[in-house]
């Protein structure tokens, strides 16, 4: 950082700040309005785009009450690092000073999102051929009235698998904890056995054994479908000749597990992927997990290593192990939390309840507006968070909010600390289509009762609101 912005108050004449345009510097000024007055041309160059007039809390997706209350707030992405120095109390005119400077490490970041990208490329690709088959089928029966209803829950469940590759793929750091939902574990299973029937080899039998009624599990959908994808290819690529790959999954009572096992959770799910292949050697079998060890001759691009697949398992609080015998075949077994029965329960309609919803998007706010008057839910349609201030002055009989981080006039978190200074005691749901929100420190001091992402799963969002308003 150059040594003039040491003490920017001095540096405001025509001349310095030509001087500053000249030497390149990625410099701009805010009045007090936090709207930009000012910048230098590689400054532009590095926002890309046209920005004069903009207000810094937007061009960078920053708290007004951080740049309200804070001297100097130092933030980056993947790119550069903005320092934004406030200057309000020490100028007339000048509100805030800010500096761009490169990211070092852009090209090390860079480097892992491409390998990211590459490594969820493929899985995209099969879902988007799902899709794009199961509506043309749908298509060609449209004459007909014909609506298979398995072809809609395809249509449905590799929409939300896109979704959450997109928000992986999207997010600036991958290590982070993903985002986990409602997942129905027969449907997803389902789904894994229609796609290994056409990548397996004609000669090797998958058999599937689900029990009828198998506990939901709270889960990302993508990870645990990936986790069980790979298995089932690596049990595929172990079987040299014909073979069996049997897939089953019941529940299970957490006294039957090991003792070093989690029994404060009552209820698993167990799944098995179990073949005959030529299985893993007794000396090997304590390293299956290690980051360094494969089997392989080769690796598929798209493929992820059993470490990664215990560090998702993991990371959903379940276990998994493996049994080989060596020339006779494996077998990984997997265990899952399930997901509490009373969240599996049938919705019922409540017309004595007043939900607003705060979204700026049209297309969402009339999708979740008609859903849930479908369960005769009275709504309020707003569209940013004056909006929804300017209808708590006159309908005080809200009995929850759903209100999106990202709006026009006034963002959400802010709506949503002014909510609380009202004292607006009841619940709130706060929506983004970001992942980053789960790590934003703000929100947990704004008393938010859920944090949902987009693309919504309708029927989760219809539970959380029956247990909110319950």
């Amino acid at each position: 950082m150059p040594s003039a912005m040491q003490n920017p108050v001095n540096f405001f004449s025509k001349s310095s700040l030509s001087l500053f345009d000249s030497l390149n510097i990625p410099l701009a000024i805010a009045d007090k309005n936090k709207e930009l007055i000012w910048h230098t041309k590689v400054f532009a160059s590095m926002i890309e785009g046209n920005i004069l007039g903009v207000k810094i809390d937007q061009l960078f997706d920053l708290d007004t009450a951080r740049l309200d209350s804070d001297d100097v707030i130092v933030e980056e992405n993947l790119f550069w690092e903005v320092r934004i120095i406030s200057t309000k109390e020490k100028h007339d005119k000048i509100g805030y000073i800010i500096y761009l400077e490169e990211n070092k490490q852009t090209s090390d970041k860079l480097s892992r999102r491409v390998k990211s990208i590459k490594n969820f490329a493929h899985d995209l690709n099969n879902i988007l051929t799902s899709i794009s088959n199961s509506a043309s089928f749908l298509k060609s029966n449209y004459e007909k009235g014909e609506y298979p209803k398995h072809l809609l829950d395809t249509l449905e469940i590799n929409s939300q698998r896109a979704a959450d590759i997109i928000q992986q793929v999207l997010s600036e750091n991958t290590s982070r904890e993903s985002i986990k939902k409602k997942v129905d574990l027969r449907q997803l299973l389902e789904e894994l056995e229609n796609s290994l029937q056409n990548i397996v080899r004609s000669d090797i039998n998958i058999k599937m054994n689900i029990d009828n009624d198998l506990s939901f599990i709270t889960s990302n959908y993508s990870d645990i479908y990936r986790v069980l994808l790979n298995l089932s290819i690596n049990s595929s690529e172990a079987i040299r000749r014909k073979g069996t790959i049997s897939i089953s999954a019941s529940n299970i009572n957490s006294n039957s597990l090991p003792a070093n096992y989690n029994k404060s959770i009552k209820q698993y799910v167990k799944i098995t992927v179990k073949d005959n292949g030529s299985g893993i050697r007794k000396k090997h079998i304590h390293k299956v997990f290690n980051p360094e060890f494969s089997t392989k001759i080769r690796n598929r691009e798209s493929g992820l290593g059993l470490n990664i697949v215990k560090s998702i398992i993991t990371d959903h609080n379940g276990y998994i192990e493996v049994k080989s015998k060596w020339l006779l075949g494996t077998e990984f077994v997997i265990y899952l939390p399930a997901r509490d029965m009373f969240q599996k329960s049938e919705l019922t309609a409540n017309n004595e309840k007043i939900i607003l919803i705060a979204d700026d998007e049209e297309t969402i706010l009339e999708l979740l507006t008609d859903l849930l008057e479908s369960y005769n839910y009275k709504v309020i349609k707003t569209r940013n968070g004056l909006e929804v201030l300017n209808i708590l002055q006159t309908e005080t009989e809200i009995d929850l909010m759903i209100i999106d981080r990202k709006m026009p006039a006034m963002n959400g978190i802010e709506c949503i600390r002014k909510l609380r200074v009202l004292n607006y005691k009841n619940p709130i749901i706060l929506t983004s289509g970001s992942q980053s929100i789960l790590n934003d420190d703000a929100i947990s001091e704004l008393s938010v009762n859920r944090i949902m992402t987009k693309p919504y799963d309708f029927k989760e969002l219809l539970e959380e609101i029956k247990i909110l308003l319950n």
